[in-house]
Parts: structure tokens; sequence; C-alpha cells
């Protein structure tokens, strides 16, 4: 992942400097080769996918969209943390952190920025890979009330997993380093976690169980997001009834609510922590 050209300084003396760097990131990540390739590769498998199902048309879910869905929280999540790393790690090795000390942009500016162009950036990229996909899934009688759920997971995964990409990229020494971590914190996340969580239900007495089950899904943002897609869509009763009952809460004000908390918190979290190990530069 190459990242070509510098930061003017002219353009962070000007008026909203945080929108600057924004524009600026979104114009460099748009030249890397490695966006492009999520693309394709989301393109690609989600085309595969819908040409080898030879599945009819469904009501509710079906195995040909639930796949598209589950190949979209996978490459979202890794796109949103690899290249976020990278490209935080890559300003900390080119010194571009001392070159913003010599400017008036602030820490905050700096890193909403950079997360809003990166960001940005990811998302047309996955938009430009996702529909090519989904109108395969589509055409193979794939259930399509399950696409706008499947995008609106992605691009949230992908703001998720750019915060904790922009903690990685700023307490790693290098871009290796950056990637190696963001690796292992990806595969922590989307595979060890799940696998752990379900046999640790097995594991406990039966009235821990549901609260281990809410906590687990809480915690994770990739649980958050398949278990609120479900949700969005109606389906929760699918999964049994404690997840029909958990779908009728959030549907409800207060539900809504508590779930915009549950968002917000997954954005806050990594975002406060990269802001703490940028501050920590100084």
């Amino acid at each position: 992942m190459k990242r070509e050209g510098t930061f003017p300084l002219s353009d962070a003396r000007k008026p909203f400097p945080a929108g600057i760097i924004a524009g600026w990131e979104f114009r460099q990540l748009l030249r890397n080769a490695w966006v492009y390739g999520f693309a394709a590769v989301l393109a690609a498998v989600g085309i595969s996918l819908a040409l080898s199902s030879g599945e009819g048309g469904a009501n509710g879910f079906n195995r040909l969209s639930a796949s598209l869905s589950g190949l979209v929280i996978l490459l979202s999540s890794l796109m949103g943390i690899l290249v976020s790393s990278f490209s935080f790690a890559g300003d900390r090795a080119d010194r571009m952190l001392e070159l913003l000390r010599s400017v008036p942009v602030g820490r905050a500016g700096y890193l909403g920025g950079k997360l809003a162009g990166v960001w940005l950036a990811e998302t047309a990229a996955f938009t430009a890979g996702f529909l090519p996909a989904a109108l395969s899934t589509a055409i193979s009688g794939g259930w399509t009330g399950q696409l706008p759920a499947a995008w609106l997971s992605g691009a949230f995964l992908l703001a998720v997993y750019t915060a904790w990409g922009a903690l990685v990229g700023a307490l790693s020494k290098n871009r290796l380093n950056a990637v190696a971590a963001a690796l292992l914190l990806w595969f922590i996340s989307l595979l060890l976690f799940e696998m752990a969580l379900w046999s640790g239900v097995a594991l406990v007495p039966w009235y821990l169980q549901k609260p281990l089950v809410a906590a687990g899904i809480l915690i994770d943002p990739a649980e958050t997001v398949r278990v609120g897609a479900v949700f969005l869509q109606g389906q929760g009763g699918v999964f049994g009834p404690e997840f029909q009952a958990w779908q009728d809460f959030f549907r409800t004000l207060p539900g809504l609510a508590a779930g915009a908390v549950i968002a917000l918190l997954h954005l806050l979290i990594p975002s406060v922590l990269a802001f703490a190990a940028i501050r920590r530069e100084e």
C-alpha cells in the first residue's frame, strides 16, 4: 500500500482543517490499489456465490442472501482495520505528526478528518464492489429485502474498524507491525470471539447463558451488526423466542435509543483510545 504525495501545509492553514485533511486522505486512498482490490474481491466472490447457488426465489432468509451478508461482514471489517492502520502507521513513519505540530491543526481535527477521509474512500470502494454482488444475488433469487441491511452493516463496520485501525496504527512502530496487529485483532474479533462465546455458553449454568450471549453480542461489533441486521429485517424469530423478544424491544422507542447508544459507543471507544495514543506522541 503505497502512499503518494505530501500533505500541503498551506491547506492546513485554511479554515476547517479537518475537512481539508479528510479530502486529502480521500484523494490519496482513491489512488490506492488495495482499496480497489477489496472491492474487486467483494464483487467477484459475491457473483460467484450467486452463480453457484442455484437458489430460486424465497421469502425471508435464504442461504444466498445470508452468504452475501456474511461476506460483507468479513470483508468490510478487514478493509476498515487494514487500510486505516496502514494509513495511520504511515503518518507516524513519515513523521506526519511532527509536521502537523508546525501548523494549526489540533489532534482532534487531524484524527476526525483522517477518519472521515479513510471511511469515505473505503465506503466508496465497498459500494462499488457491493453493487454487482447485490445485483447478482437478486437475479439468482436471493432475498432482496436483506440487501439494504447488508450495505448498512458494511458501512457501519467500516466506520468501527477504521477507528480500531487508527488505534492500531497510532500504537505501531511501522507499517508492517500495524498490518500484523490489525490482522490479529480482526481474526480475534471475527472468528475467535464468536467461537469462544458459543463454547462458553455451553459450559455455564442455564441462568447465565442469556446474560452471557447478550454481553457477547454487545461487546463485539461484528456480532452486534450481525444480530442487528437480523432485527432490522424483522427476522429475529428465526433464531428463537429470546431473539424475538429482543427484537421486539429494539423496535420500541427506548430500544431504538439503546441501539443508538450501543452503535455510538462502538464508534467512540476506539476513537477516544486512538486520540489518547496520538496525544501520547507529543
